[in-house]
């Protein structure tokens, strides 16, 4: 992966320790591919030291780093399952 200045980003863990990320998607065993997306992503994400919490579906696998936080609160991609998220 290249370097954090390469990317645009400011180089330093005091600026990738402090920013926090949301994901919300479907993550594995879920087969839908954007769930290994979702998963990879988080994973790199936090490899460089950013805070990673992903919200999910109910039955999702745990967090695979310790940067990474799985919500699996979600009982259906409907509507009705928006309260959970507040």
């Amino acid at each position: 992966m290249a370097p954090m200045q390469d990317r645009g980003l400011p180089s330093g863990n005091n600026v990738t320790s402090q920013m926090k990320v949301l994901i919300v998607s479907a993550f594995p065993p879920d087969p839908a591919p954007e769930a290994n997306h979702a998963l990879h992503l988080s994973e790199q994400l936090a490899k460089l030291g950013i805070s990673v919490d992903v919200v999910c579906k109910k039955g999702s696998i745990a967090a695979t780093h310790p940067n990474i936080t799985v919500h699996a609160v979600i009982d259906a991609w409907t509507w009705a399952d928006l309260p959970r998220l507040a």
